[in-house]
């Protein structure tokens, strides 16, 4: 029987709160809480086995959730779900960017399929989660897992496993665990 899978956004951070492209350049994070509700109504019973991402904001939120929760979870890291490479894009105001780099956004929102200024392309960024998602599946038929990860991680997770299009995928909040199986 397989069993569940959850994702969890890592807690807000300052790059979030100033609306700072982070990408993979790590930032400290604004608040220390996970609303980890969904596990609770699930089975106190269970175990869990959570996959972080290894950038800090990740591996704090994933330890947050443990103190906080008391469940037990066995943790581990994947540099397959660190976030997609924003090249010189990160650690730069978003206002700022539309002005400097017009092109690669739409209505505020950095257009997906475009390559960042020496950044990761959309298709390898798809090829490294497609990679983790199938690494998962076999973990799945023993574990409920938990993924903690970033949005654009989280969201291209989300469109390989549900077969949806990553554009149609919603953002992720931050600190908030669901059900994605």
């Amino acid at each position: 029987m397989k069993k569940k899978l959850y994702v969890l956004r890592h807690c807000k951070t300052l790059f979030n709160e100033k609306n700072i492209v982070s990408g993979q350049t790590d930032c400290p994070l604004l608040e220390y809480s996970v609303n980890y509700s969904i596990l609770s109504k699930e089975s106190q019973l269970e175990s869990y086995i959570l996959i972080s991402s290894p950038l800090n904001r990740c591996v704090l939120t994933g330890k947050i959730l443990q103190t906080q929760s008391g469940l037990q979870i066995s943790s581990s890291t994947d540099s397959r779900i660190i976030e997609r490479n924003m090249g010189i894009l990160e650690g730069k105001k978003r206002c700022e960017l539309f002005k400097e780099y017009p092109d690669y956004f739409f209505n505020g929102h950095f257009k997906e399929y475009m390559t960042p200024p020496m950044g990761e392309s959309f298709d390898e960024f798809k090829f490294r989660i497609t990679s983790f998602s199938h690494s998962i599946e076999k973990m799945l038929l023993k574990n409920n897992i938990i993924i903690c990860s970033h949005n654009q991680a989280l969201r291209m997770l989300t469109a390989i496993i549900k077969d949806k299009q990553f554009e149609n995928i919603p953002k992720y909040p931050n600190g908030l665990v669901q059900k994605l199986l």
